[in-house]
C-alpha cells in the first residue's frame, strides 16, 4: 500500500469511500405515508453494540489513544466506543425526542443527554467539513436530491468491529455492568470466567 493509499482510508478500520450513494428524499427512513414503516426501518439500526469493543492495550499504545476503563473479563484490554455508533446512537436519541414531543408524549430521556447528543453530531459535522456542493434543484426546495457521493461501507466497520469483540449489549433492565458484558458466545474464552463472577445471570449465547 503506496502513501497516498494509506491517507485515502480511516486509521483504524482501513475504509475507503468506495462505495457510491445518492442523497434520497422520503426514504424508508423518512417515509410520510407510513410511519410505522419508517419506524421499523429505524428500529433494524437501534442497537449499537458492535459499536462497543474491547481493544487491547498493545494496539492502544500503538495507536496512541488514551488507555479506557478495564474490559471485566481480561485486564489487558479496555473498553472503546467507535466513533460512528456513538453517532448512530445520538442520532437515535434526538429522533425519540422529537417523536415524543410531536406526539405529545413525556420525555423519555434527560434534556441533558439530548443536548450531549445534539453538541456530539455538531462537532463531528464541523471535523468532517464536508465540501460538497449539493445541486439546488429544479421545482423544490431540497437541495441534492439523486446527487451520487462516495461513502465508506458500514458493513465492513461491523466486521472490524466483531475483531475486538466486547459481549456488550445495554438492555434497560440490566443494571449491573459485568452482566452487560456476559453476551458472549457459549465457546468464548471468556465463558469459564463469565460463569464464575455472574452465575445463572450470564447471558452466554445470546
Amino acid at each position: 500500500m503506496n502513501k497516498l493509499e494509506k491517507l485515502e482510508r480511516t486509521e483504524f478500520a482501513g475504509l475507503k469511500r468506495n462505495v457510491p450513494v445518492p442523497w434520497s428524499v422520503y426514504g424508508p427512513y423518512d417515509n410520510r405515508s407510513d410511519p410505522e414503516a419508517t419506524d421499523k426501518e429505524w428500529e433494524k439500526i437501534s442497537n449499537i453494540r458492535l459499536g462497543v469493543i474491547a481493544l487491547p492495550d498493545s494496539y492502544v499504545e500503538e495507536k496512541g489513544l488514551h488507555k479506557a476503563q478495564r474490559f471485566p473479563w481480561d485486564e489487558s484490554k479496555g473498553v472503546y466506543l467507535i466513533n460512528a455508533y456513538h453517532n448512530l446512537h445520538c442520532l437515535l436519541k434526538l429522533r425519540t425526542s422529537l417523536l415524543e414531543f410531536h406526539r405529545g408524549e413525556e420525555q423519555s430521556g434527560s434534556f441533558a443527554h439530548v443536548t450531549h447528543c445534539l453538541d456530539a453530531l455538531r462537532q463531528d459535522i464541523k471535523c468532517n467539513a464536508d465540501d460538497t456542493p449539493r445541486w439546488s434543484g429544479y421545482g423544490h426546495r431540497i437541495t441534492g436530491v439523486d446527487q451520487v457521493r462516495m461513502c465508506r461501507n458500514w458493513d465492513l466497520l461491523d466486521e472490524w468491529s466483531k475483531t475486538f469483540p466486547s459481549c456488550w449489549n445495554k438492555i434497560p433492565s440490566i443494571e449491573d455492568i459485568n452482566e452487560r458484558f456476559s453476551y458472549c458466545p457459549v465457546d468464548s474464552p471468556y465463558a469459564d470466567r463469565i460463569i464464575e463472577t455472574l452465575g445463572s445471570k450470564n447471558h452466554l449465547g445470546e
